[in-house]
């Protein structure tokens, strides 16, 4: 008896955990703590190189430990590194990556790929030159494309669009506490090896794999008809991907801002190094900390407040972001161009605050645009065309702008980070808000032309049927 009372207590305690890890804030919160380690080792590599990866003077120097053993590499070649070398893997293996997404296994694509980036992230661990570590880089590239394609499709299927932007805000949430551990990590090579840094984030890429197994749900499940904006997308054919006015404006919109955000990740622990000459366990922390406090708060904010702004109007999604990047601008000068190290901190702050405040709203109302069966392809080019464009001439212009002595010099003996950094990035801001703007127009457009054929398409069925009633009478009475 007692016996079967303790089974009967487990079984309970069973199902309700059960219950628990089939809800979709257990698997949002998943597919959050996934991404952030995606981004960790994403956004690693660029605070590790002036720690004490990148040698500079062709040696080894009193960055980091001395038995690490440093890789000499120019600033062009850094530029390629942390840009070119990651984005356009991930961006060609990104679409046939989201097909798979929509029609094959979510839980094998995302199980598969967080196992080879981990992986690359190993092997990144051991090189000792310049080639390695790019082929290593760009094989993490390929895998970390599995990640968002699954995440994107899953969310858009759980939550409806009045919350789905507060959704992507929570899991983007990810990029900023996943970069703020890559610069806390950055800050520990006073006393940890660069290499040894890379084999932690390694290991714990390998204990997120059994959990994808246990809990990412494996097939597609149908999206409830109580979705309005499920029952009528603006876009039902995939060809009319880039001959739709809204999609396209939105894809070079993001492609605009990626130019600038991929440019600040992989240049701004340099630019603290050269202008303000802090080590990176300086400015490590510190700027670790604006990440999780701007970042943090500005994508789960924006995400609150695009919902909210977007209930009977999807578009005000992207007035909103065109006002947030607008108002990051004058941080944005603050932080480049301020003297004192702690108002650059300071202005950082705000800069990363309003500054995430655009991602998650642009892509909800990209998941808005398409029915479930679509939105993993469309999130994948969009983010495609975004990271290509954005990501390769981003870290690549700012690398090629930089005017030193010497091309393997530390950048400090030039003075060329702040202004390639204060020429490309207030220009992006400027232009990717008038895009978001243009890009709400014609979702409006759309969206009111759309109403317009279903008005006339139900007008006509009702025209029909008075007909076909009449006939029928007429041959009644006949």
């Amino acid at each position: 008896m007692e016996v079967c009372v303790r089974q009967g207590r487990i079984t309970r305690v069973f199902i309700k955990c059960r219950g628990i890890t089939d809800s979709p804030t257990f698997c949002l919160l998943l597919l959050s703590v996934i991404y952030i380690l995606n981004q960790a080792d994403k956004h690693v590599l660029p605070v590790l190189i002036p720690a004490g990866l990148r040698c500079v003077n062709s040696s080894a120097d009193s960055r980091g430990l001395s038995d690490c053993g440093c890789i000499t590499f120019t600033n062009l070649q850094q530029g390629l590194l942390t840009g070119p070398a990651f984005v356009l893997t991930f961006t060609l293996a990104g679409v046939p990556l989201a097909w798979w997404a929509d029609r094959g296994s979510r839980r094998g694509l995302l199980t598969g790929g967080v196992a080879v980036w981990s992986a690359m992230v190993l092997v990144s661990a051991g090189v000792t030159d310049f080639s390695a570590l790019l082929l290593a880089r760009m094989g993490q590239g390929i895998s970390e494309a599995s990640c968002n394609p699954v995440a994107y499709a899953l969310m858009s299927e759980l939550f409806p669009p009045e919350s789905r932007a507060t959704a992507f805000g929570v899991y983007h949430l990810g990029i900023y506490l996943g970069s703020a551990i890559s610069y806390a990590l950055g800050s520990l090579t006073r006393d940890l090896c660069w290499r040894a840094i890379l084999r932690l984030l390694a290991f714990a890429g390998f204990t997120c794999v059994p959990a994808v197994l246990l809990w990412i749900p494996s097939q597609r499940h149908p999206v409830k008809a109580a979705y309005p904006a499920d029952r009528t997308p603006i876009i039902h054919n995939p060809r009319r991907l880039f001959t739709s006015a809204p999609y396209t404006t939105l894809c070079l919109a993001a492609s605009v801002q990626n130019l600038a955000g991929y440019a600040t990740s992989a240049w701004l622990p340099t630019f603290y190094w050269a202008e303000h000459g802090l080590t990176p366990g300086q400015f490590g922390s510190v700027v670790g900390g604006t990440l999780l406090v701007g970042g943090c708060a500005g994508s789960i904010l924006g995400g609150a407040f695009a919902d909210r702004l977007s209930r009977q109007r999807s578009w005000y999604k992207a007035y909103f972001v065109a006002g947030s990047l607008l108002t990051c601008l004058p941080f944005l000068l603050c932080t480049l161009t301020a003297e004192e190290t702690r108002t650059s901190f300071l202005c950082l702050t705000f800069t990363y605050l309003f500054t995430s405040m655009w991602i998650s709203p642009a892509a909800a109302l990209v998941q808005d645009l398409f029915p479930a069966d679509m939105r993993a392809r469309a999130s994948a080019v969009n983010i495609a065309i975004a990271t290509i464009l954005g990501g390769v001439l981003g870290p690549t212009l700012i690398g090629a702008l930089v005017t030193e002595t010497s091309d393997t010099a530390n950048p400090a003996s030039g003075h060329g980070v702040r202004d390639a950094l204060l020429t490309v990035l207030p220009l992006c801001y400027v232009f990717s808000s008038s895009l978001f703007l243009i890009a709400g127009v014609f979702v409006r457009m759309a969206d009111r032309q759309e109403t317009l054929q279903k008005v006339s398409y139900k007008t006509q069925n009702v025209k029909d049927i008075k007909m076909s009633i009449l006939t029928s009478t007429d041959r009644t009475v006949t």
